[in-house]
């Protein structure tokens, strides 16, 4: 294995080390480079629409309902136990789950969100 002053390491084919005939076929005369995450991330709105439904559903398994408010802080630690999702991540799956109608914020309650009808309906329901 060669340390490539750019950052990312290259493995030499098996070839190099073994005598001919010897090693896999497969990477006989071909080089695997690992190079170090250069891609940015974007928004994805099929991944937060996922986490908004994956937090529906464990919210609902952990016993939420649409008929009782939910302190922020339960579904903070709701969301980190069973699905460890932090920080960003959370927030944008909460702001997706707001958008679809699936959950709201909670006027009499501050600090609380409440779980519509239609969310507990999408957590119920079965995914392709």
């Amino acid at each position: 294995m060669h340390i490539n002053l750019r950052g990312g390491f290259r493995f030499r084919a098996q070839t190099e080390f073994w005598p001919p005939g010897g090693g896999s076929r497969l990477l006989q005369g071909h080089f695997c480079s690992w190079r170090p995450h250069t891609h940015h991330f974007a928004y994805n709105a099929q991944v937060d629409r996922l986490d908004a439904i994956r937090l529906l559903q464990a919210l609902v398994a952990a016993g939420a309902d649409s008929r009782t408010p939910m302190a922020s802080a339960w579904v903070d630690k709701i969301a980190a136990r069973d699905m460890w999702l932090h920080g960003t991540q959370l927030a944008s799956a909460i702001a997706y789950a707001e958008a679809e109608g699936w959950l709201a914020d909670n006027p009499t309650r501050k600090g609380c969100i409440s779980l519509t009808r239609a969310g507990e309906a999408v957590a119920k329901a079965k995914l392709p």
